[in-house]
Formats: structure tokens, sequence, C-alpha cells
């Protein structure tokens, strides 16, 4: 009798849960359906807004390759999601205009799960991989001079160097990728030595002589020096 009273909880516990993946299965697909009829329209307003100055095949093979390669390595080849190489972080271009394009005000926790699932099933399916990095470029945050909020790479250069993206030298450009995972603290204005550190070590990694330590370093100060750095 005993055991019969405790297999009936049990059973009921499992009946729940399985009703709980449901309605949370049903809800993720409706929730897909809508983003993927809404996508057609978010990203040609966003594509077609006066914020977009300079498209991604502008920039050099040069530029491409670095701002790949320190911001998502497997950009071309991932689905939406990369939790596996080193250096990579947990969000992907993809995920970083799903934040921009699909919330409201994103805050990292729970949204976390529905930006994966929209990053998976609705923009890598439906968005040119083209238009993600160009909307990535233009609309990335690159901190604040003079109380003026400075968004998109175009704009950063003007801000930061006076320049153009394509009149930038390779350490000037390093330095303005290499502001993405934390603007406020990597600026090459008011935080000029953080930013000289890091122009050092995206070039230490991408030079090969630098190993991320693993998924979540994106400062590459987790790193094993490989080999020595040589003469110039």
């Amino acid at each position: 009798m005993r055991e019969r009273t405790q297999e009936i909880p049990r059973r009921w516990w499992v009946i729940i849960l399985t009703l709980i993946l449901l309605v949370l299965a049903f809800y993720i697909m409706i929730d897909i359906v809508a983003a993927r009829q809404g996508t057609p329209r978010i990203i040609r307003d966003a594509l077609d807004s006066t914020q977009v100055t300079f498209p991604a095949d502008c920039l050099t093979p040069e530029q491409l390759d670095i701002l790949i390669r320190v911001e998502d390595p497997t950009f071309f080849t991932h689905h939406g999601i990369d939790l596996k190489t080193p250096g990579a972080g947990l969000t992907t271009i993809t995920q970083s205009v799903g934040k921009w394009f699909y919330f409201d005000h994103f805050k990292p926790g729970i949204r976390k799960l529905r930006l994966m699932w929209l990053a998976r099933w609705v923009i890598d399916p439906l968005v040119e991989k083209a238009d993600l990095l160009t909307l990535f470029i233009n609309y990335g945050w690159f901190g604040r001079v003079n109380g003026e909020t400075v968004l998109g790479l175009d704009r950063a250069a003007q801000v930061y160097y006076g320049k153009s993206i394509p009149d930038l030298d390779r350490a000037e450009y390093i330095s303005l990728i290499g502001m993405y995972p934390s603007p406020a603290d990597l600026d090459p204005l008011y935080h000029a030595e953080a930013n000289a550190e890091r122009v050092r070590r995206i070039e230490g990694y991408l030079e090969g002589r630098i190993q991320p330590a693993g998924l979540m370093d994106v400062y590459y100060d987790g790193s094993a020096v490989l080999a020595p750095r040589g003469p110039k």
C-alpha cells in the first residue's frame, strides 16, 4: 500500500511536467511563427534607415576578416548559435541583431533563451549573412563622446579618428572592433591604455600567438602565449 501511495504523486508530477513542456513548446512555436512573419518588414526597415551609412560589402577583405575572427569566428557556417568556439562568447552577430530588433529592451537572463531560438529558427534562415553584417556594423554601440551616443562603426571612425572606415589604418580599425564587448570601458579616447592593450591582445590572437582559453575568453586575458612575438 505504501509503494502504491508513493507511486501516484510521481505520476502526477510527470503529467504536470509534460503539460508544462507542451505549453512551452506551443508558446515557442507561436512566437517563431509570428517573428518569421514580421521579419521581412523588420529587416527591410532597418536596412532602409538613415542609420545605415556603410554597407558591409564596402569593408576591405582584411577588415572583414578581422571583424569575423574577433566577433564571430564561425559566422558564415553556424546557424545563429555558437557555444563552442574559443573566444566567441555567448552572443553571435546574428543574436546581436536579434537583441536590437526583436526586443523592446533586451536584458540578460531568461530573454537569452528566446533570443537563441529566434536566432536559430527566424533570423538565420530568413536574413542574408551580408545583411546581418551590415546591420551589425551600423547599429553597434560605440560608447558616448561629449554626451553623444556613438552608433555604428562608420560614426565611430569619424568621432574617434576623424576618418571614414576605408581610411583607418589596421591598428585604428582593430581599436574600434575591439570595443564591442564593453564600449564604455574600451574606447580609444577616454580609455586609451585599455584600448591599446585590447589591440595588442587582438593582434596576438590574429597572428596565432594567443589562443583564447575558452568560449567566454572574449578579452583573451586567460589566454596562453603560444609563441613569442617575432621582429616586424
